[in-house]
């Protein structure tokens, strides 16, 4: 899950985008950058956290626009992303691009400060939206429209191109395109406003085409073979006559049922199609009935707040929606799967309870921020949290964070940072009771580090374990306590989970109600400073430090 940390690295960015003319380029933008160390070489290839940000100026205290990415693959020190895509809730439109005459990107790596602001270039897709834009804006002035020529000031001679006028509008020789056509257009049209000999011949030559031409397609037509064409001598006598006073085309025009043509066809097997096609009621069909040639038309499926049917051999492929979970469910023959999430799980319009829920249900082990509002709480509660989907089976929800040198105090360890779960010194312990697991059982994993962070590690030590009772209001004798894995303090007879016990240091700490007041040797949500070294860390009594650590529940 941990990755090195960078020391100062080196980043080269390209950006496709006119910052001054951001309406005419997406309002997704593609970024490709490379992270190298000191020595300018690629940094390890990984996954890393990364955020971006937009700003007015190099000097903007506050960014126009700001997106986390959690996990960005990196390969040979190049990344690749795009910004308006991670966040469905943040958008990035015209608003944040337009009103500014430039645009500086800034990036930062997990917890690092971030890197010095990078200007963005135009591209030839922005300087030609440019020209577009100014073009959009161009007035006429001086310019001569229809509605100022004189009637008849356009005539033959003042245009290059043949000619062709008619005594009425619509003639003939409006459809003359060559000089030729045009001839005989207005040969025929004299022809049918003749007075004189020359123009009678004219009318006849007129005639005589049309005639000829006539002639000329039924001549055509007379050698056209007809293959498998019905006749008249192919159709019963009175066939016609029979289906009309029967009334049957007449039935099938009311009702829509394909029935009421008796037996033409056979439709015994599809006894619903013998029936109105309008059907009020549940229907079953009596055989399969094939699509594979044309569509199924906005088909609805089944909505159901739970598993319609038991789920077995006989069901295998039966699908419908589930209303609560917002998902498309199949049977695979022995239970109900999710096939497609209309809003996935862990999104703002759809939270899981927990990460443990966003994973048991998606089977996504992806790590970063998901929201999420507990088990009981509405919708519109919900909030972002940080998942660790992948150490010890994932599931896992960060409550507490916290670097050397900072310290909480008695207003604000319960929740600080709540709404940037990517902060090293960060708190949401005040919505603990949202992730107690099954039974009302507490289940902790505690992290600590010697260097790096919380998001990068590397990890020194680590426990996890359950208790019953609340370690931030409540103490007890070590016996609801059970280990589960890692490394346990060996200070105090042992580690036995925390307790609100001797909080001069920390909010909560190793000591139960068993232990003497000078047997605490961890600090997990440390509030003083002991001695300058570091947070203490009760793997090993008072001279073990750690410079960071992470308090997860599951």
């Amino acid at each position: 899950m941990h990755k090195p940390s960078l020391a100062l690295p080196l980043v080269a960015l390209a950006l496709v985008v006119s910052p001054a003319l951001a309406h005419a380029a997406p309002t997704v933008l593609a970024v490709q950058g490379r992270l190298a160390t000191v020595a300018n070489l690629p940094v390890a290839d990984g996954v890393y956290g990364l955020a971006l940000a937009l700003y007015a100026n190099a000097n903007s205290t506050e960014p126009l626009y700001l997106e986390n990415f959690i996990g960005v693959e990196v390969k040979s020190g190049i990344f690749g992303l795009e910004l308006g895509v991670a966040d469905p809730s943040k958008k990035l439109d015209d608003s944040v691009l337009m009103g500014a005459t430039s645009l500086w990107i800034g990036l930062k790596i997990a917890a690092d400060p971030e890197m010095p602001r990078t200007p963005i270039r135009e591209t030839p897709f922005a300087v030609q939206a440019r020209h577009a834009t100014v073009a959009s804006t161009l007035s006429c002035s001086g310019c001569v429209t229809g509605a100022m020529l004189a009637p008849a000031a356009i005539q033959a001679q003042h245009v290059d191109f043949a000619y062709a006028g008619s005594s009425s509008k619509g003639g003939p020789a409006t459809t003359a395109l060559a000089a030729d056509e045009a001839t005989h257009a207005a040969a025929a049209d004299l022809a049918t406003k003749a007075t004189g000999a020359d123009e009678a011949m004219h009318a006849l030559t007129a005639d005589a085409a049309k005639a000829a031409d006539t002639a000329t397609s039924a001549d055509v037509a007379k050698d056209v073979q007809c293959t498998g064409c019905i006749g008249a001598a192919d159709v019963a006598p009175g066939f016609v006559a029979d289906l009309v006073s029967g009334g049957q085309l007449a039935a099938v025009a009311k009702s829509g049922g394909y029935g009421d043509l008796g037996d033409k066809p056979d439709l015994s097997v599809f006894g619903l199609l013998a029936k109105p096609n309008t059907w009020a009621d549940a229907q079953t069909f009596g055989k399969d009935v094939q699509f594979n040639k044309h569509q199924a038309l906005l088909m609805r499926l089944h909505n159901a707040d739970k598993d319609p049917v038991t789920c077995d051999s006989t069901a295998t492929g039966l699908l419908y929606y589930n209303t609560v979970t917002s998902s498309l469910m199949v049977c695979n023959g022995t239970k109900f799967q999710t096939f497609a999430m209309a809003m996935p799980i862990g999104s703002k319009t759809n939270p899981g309870t927990s990460c443990q829920h966003i994973l048991t249900a998606t089977g996504e082990q992806k790590s970063g921020l998901y929201w999420i509002n507990g088990a009981s709480a509405p919708p519109a509660d919900a909030f972002t949290v940080y998942c660790d989907q992948t150490t010890d089976g994932g599931g896992w929800t960060k409550i507490e964070s916290a670097a050397w040198g900072f310290f909480f105090n008695g207003g604000n360890y319960t929740s600080y940072n709540a709404s940037d779960p990517m902060q090293s010194n960060y708190s949401i312990v005040g919505k603990r009771d949202l992730l107690v697991a099954a039974q009302g059982w507490y289940r902790f994993r505690f992290v600590t580090g010697a260097q790096g962070s919380w998001i990068a590690g590397p990890v020194a030590k680590q426990t996890i374990w359950e208790q019953q009772h609340d370690p931030f209001t409540a103490t007890s004798a070590g016996n609801d306590y059970k280990f589960i894995s890692g490394e346990q303090s060996a200070t105090c007879g042992g580690f036995n989970g925390l307790h609100a016990k001797y909080q001069g240091y920390s909010f909560t700490s190793d000591p139960d109600s068993g232990d003497s007041s000078g047997c605490w040797w961890m600090q997990v949500v440390p509030s003083a400073n002991y001695d300058g070294k570091g947070y203490l860390d009760g793997y090993g009594g008072s001279g073990h430090y750690h410079q960071w650590q992470s308090l997860w529940m599951r």
